[in-house]
């Protein structure tokens, strides 16, 4: 009876508490200071979202359809670390980042604003692949899309699906809205991967300029004339951008050998700045991005080194398909996989003489 009673006291005490905040946001005048536990509030119709849906989130994994691991920091260095290849640099700044997100996500003086990471390299070198890890490792419900198992946290979007000249710029934004929007009722602390971010129209993106600074809150009108609204200060948005490989090979003729650029990380971050100015401004998002994360041009061996690891993932996945009992293969089959014939991009080498 005293287990019993120490596990339902404490539950009874979670409700009453969840009991109170739901009757104080309602019982809120509209032309009152605020309460400090509101996130958002609309008076006078619309949508009310108060600081007991966030400790509802928190309290109860069952009302959370993308609850946290138990450990999400160390669970995202530990998942980089055996996932990724080459790429050392972007996985101290990604894990150093959100690292101190997590525990400094609120600031002094009582603002707060989201985690804005900018994935920035040539193509192929693994800045989706990282932003989808990132979700996988910190999150630990999985949805199914397809073919594909992902992360429930995990909002994928693509530049792509916003640059159509035909289509003008207000619907683009009145549709990213609501994607985040929605998303993240169901899941404020989501991740927000936007792929191929250069490709968008120029001007979509401006609606999410003030949300990804302090103020942190965006909004939409949904279908029957009511505002709809979500605080972004719990997520994580990653915006993906390619450099060209030749001015990422000039970038690199600042630095001697691939150590200096792993010793003088800081060095490297501040040339990309200036290379990506020029799309920040276009895009708005000067002084919102938390962190500029550099992903390197792969070397031969690395590439092998990631051909090895996918057909290790291949055959796990296989096993437990029940696919197949095992697979097999030799170096030549990896030194194929690895060669430019069966790659879409250009390998990493630097020809001082010709830059």
């Amino acid at each position: 009876q005293r287990r019993v009673m120490g596990r339902v006291i404490p539950f009874m005490a979670r409700l009453l508490r969840v009991f109170v905040l739901l009757l104080s946001s309602l019982l809120c005048v509209c032309h009152a200071e605020p309460l400090s536990f509101l996130l958002a509030l609309k008076c006078g119709g619309g949508v009310i979202v108060s600081g007991a849906v966030a400790y509802l989130y928190k309290t109860f994994d069952f009302w959370d359809s993308c609850p946290l691991v138990k450990d999400p920091v160390n669970s995202l260095k530990e998942t980089l670390l055996s996932r990724i290849r080459g790429q050392p640099v972007a996985i101290n700044g990604v894990v150093s980042a959100y690292s101190t997100f997590s525990q400094y996500a609120k600031a002094a003086d009582g603002s707060s604003r989201p985690l804005v990471l900018a994935f920035i390299g040539p193509t192929g070198v693994g800045k989706t692949e990282t932003a989808n890890l990132m979700a996988e490792a910190i999150f630990s419900k999985r949805i199914q899309v397809g073919d594909l198992e992902l992360a429930k946290g995990l909002l994928r979007l693509n530049g792509a699906e916003y640059n159509d000249p035909a289509i003008p710029t207000s619907i683009f934004q009145q549709s990213l809205k609501r994607r985040i929007v929605d998303h993240l009722q169901s899941c404020p602390h989501a991740v927000v991967l936007f792929d191929e971010v250069h490709k968008v129209a120029p001007n979509t993106l401006d609606v999410l300029v003030d949300s990804l600074g302090e103020r942190s809150l965006l909004s939409y009108i949904n279908d029957k004339g009511e505002e709809v609204s979500a605080d972004l200060s719990s997520a994580v948005f990653i915006l993906i951008s390619d450099v060209e490989e030749t001015s990422f090979k000039k970038l690199l003729l600042d630095f001697e050998t691939r150590d200096d650029l792993l010793s003088h990380h800081s060095k490297l971050e501040r040339l990309l700045n200036r290379i990506m100015d020029e799309e920040w401004q276009r895009l708005k998002f000067t002084g919102r991005i938390s962190a500029v994360v550099p992903f390197l041009p792969l070397e031969p061996s690395q590439i092998l080194e990631i051909v090895s690891l996918r057909l290790e993932l291949l055959n796990q996945e296989g096993i437990n398909r029940k696919w197949w009992q095992q697979l097999f293969w030799d170096e030549s089959l990896l030194i194929l996989l690895s060669s430019s014939h069966c790659i879409q991009y250009q390998s990493f080498s630097i020809d001082r003489k010709s830059v």
